[in-house]
């Protein structure tokens, strides 16, 4: 087995894979369904589909809990806790998030699949298009986490080992 240490650097290359591993599942599933369905139909309004408020209701929990999950799992950090516990735990609620988030795209894409309906489908693309938008960066750790002035600095040292 290999043992890194783990280094701000390492960190940040971490999480940016999982994430794009994350998207880019989603998004072939999505291009796979897509390409597999023939004759797509757009039915705005059908009471009889038992996804017509299903998927839309789990979207918008999606993008409202998904982030206050995050948020609340951060904040149970203590502000003196150490940078390597701070960014294992936005890593764990980045990835809470994003799960949340995925989840309401593939179910989104499969009712599109199983009712040939592709308001569905428009719904899941919408959640993988905002999906992409929540990747990592620098600046949305450092503003999740608000670094003191030493941990920031120690973030900013990109090779340095974590303790």
């Amino acid at each position: 087995t290999i043992n890194k240490t783990l280094t701000p650097k390492l960190f940040l290359r971490t999480i940016r894979i999982i994430h794009f591993t994350i998207v880019l599942g989603s998004t072939l599933f999505a291009i796979i369904v897509f390409n597999l369905s023939s004759n797509w139909s757009v039915v705005i309004k059908n009471n009889q589909d038992s996804f017509f408020i299903a998927v839309p209701v789990c979207a918008v929990f999606s993008i409202i809990a998904g982030p206050l999950m995050f948020r609340h799992l951060i904040s149970k950090v203590k502000n003196n806790a150490s940078l390597k516990v701070k960014l294992l735990t936005f890593q764990t609620a980045s990835i809470v998030k994003w799960a949340m988030i995925e989840a309401a795209a593939m179910f989104s894409i499969i009712a599109a699949m199983l009712s040939n309906d592709s308001f569905y489908f428009i719904i899941g693309a919408f959640l993988i298009s905002y999906l992409m938008t929540q990747h990592p960066t620098k600046r949305k750790i450092k503003k999740a986490l608000v670094l003191d002035y030493n941990l920031l600095y120690a973030f900013n040292q990109e090779d340095t080992a974590l303790i």
